[in-house]
């Protein structure tokens, strides 16, 4: 296994964005500025492969608490992609047109599992 990373630096992200769900991850995105997300994507970004070789020391589902943050936080890099590559905002927000809808999260419908088309029970 390596090592663990030196997280200080990192410790205000980690608070910030270090959430346990999609959805929670969402919402902390569409409620910061892109300067927030662009911050955080590049702290991150610039140390990605050694938090994924740490973290791949560990089944998903045994990953220590106290790297838990961490490990949300590396996923939350997902949810910044396109404001940082493609929108240049946190949402696409509707136009007169209609263009560039943004389906509201609460709209969305959690699935069972990342590779399923089945919408999650209960």
């Amino acid at each position: 296994m390596t090592a663990a990373p030196e997280l200080r630096d990192l410790a205000p992200y980690l608070a910030k964005w270090g959430r346990p769900t999609r959805r929670a991850r969402a919402a902390v995105r569409l409620a910061s500025s892109m300067a927030e997300i662009q911050a955080f994507h590049d702290a991150l970004l610039s140390r990605l492969p050694a938090l994924v070789d740490f973290l791949d020391g560990f089944a998903p589902d045994a990953i220590p608490e106290a790297y838990r943050p961490l490990a949300y936080a590396v996923l939350a890099l997902c949810e910044v992609e396109n404001p940082i590559y493609k929108w240049r905002r946190p949402i696409l927000e509707t136009d007169e047109s209609g263009s560039y809808t943004a389906v509201p999260l609460d709209r969305m419908i959690p699935k069972a599992h990342e590779f399923d088309s089945r919408p999650a029970r209960g």
